[in-house]
């Protein structure tokens, strides 16, 4: 994959979280697995507010390349899945921007998973001159999406988070994905995936860490 081009990137977040987010790791390794390995999504949405209390802070980041089996057991994907996107995490609610200047593709509402693990409302965007495009789920829906075709600059609203109502049954946040060319044009678009079948993932999903870290000047 040709290196992304991250000049100019604008927030995701409104003025409210501009401040260093917490990293609150959900993996089967990291420091919260024996407290949340039995929590349902609700629960896990409460202890990761309490959590971001604890840490004085009011966003946090989760999730790329996390292996999240505990996570999903609630969803009965018991495969060992990673997670490939940035979890943005923040309250139900809360808008969301365009780091750059995009074209929507694809909004949908992912009906057919609705409770279970799904995307909720989500939409695909086009960087306009930058070759990747980017995939936003467990959005608000129903006449909060933006059409296809539209055209959003750097800064303006592009959605609303989702509770967990209409988010695919999760906890509060943004599943913020990158794809690449290659992956738009095969039409693979996932969450997570199984690494004994797809072992070359960054070939589809490159790391989006990068692009949140030129946004909030993040080392």
């Amino acid at each position: 994959m040709p290196e992304i081009n991250l000049f100019g990137a604008h927030p995701i977040l409104g003025e409210e979280f501009r401040s260093t987010p917490s990293y609150i790791d959900l993996s089967e390794t990291g420091p919260y697995i024996n407290q949340i390995c039995e929590m349902n999504q609700l629960q896990l949405n409460r202890f990761i507010k309490a959590e971001q209390v604890l840490q004085k802070v009011n966003w946090s980041l989760s999730g790329d390349r996390e292996h999240r089996q505990s996570l999903y057991k609630s969803f009965a994907l018991s495969e060992p899945y990673t997670h490939i996107a940035i979890d943005i995490i923040v309250p139900a609610g809360t808008p969301l921007y365009a780091p750059f200047d995009c074209e929507v593709l694809r909004t949908e509402y992912d009906k057919a998973w609705e409770g279970n693990g799904g995307f909720g409302g989500w939409l695909q965007m086009e960087v306009i001159g930058r070759g990747f495009y980017i995939m936003v789920g467990h959005l608000k829906h129903g006449g909060h999406l933006p059409g296809v075709g539209t055209i959003i600059k750097a800064g303006e609203q592009v959605a609303i988070t989702g509770d967990i109502t209409e988010n695919g049954g999760w906890f509060e946040h943004a599943h913020f994905q990158v794809l690449t060319q290659q992956a738009f044009d095969e039409k693979l678009i996932w969450g997570f995936v199984n690494p004994n079948i797809y072992p070359d993932v960054d070939i589809y999903s490159p790391d989006p860490m990068p692009i949140i870290q030129a946004c909030y000047s993040l080392t």
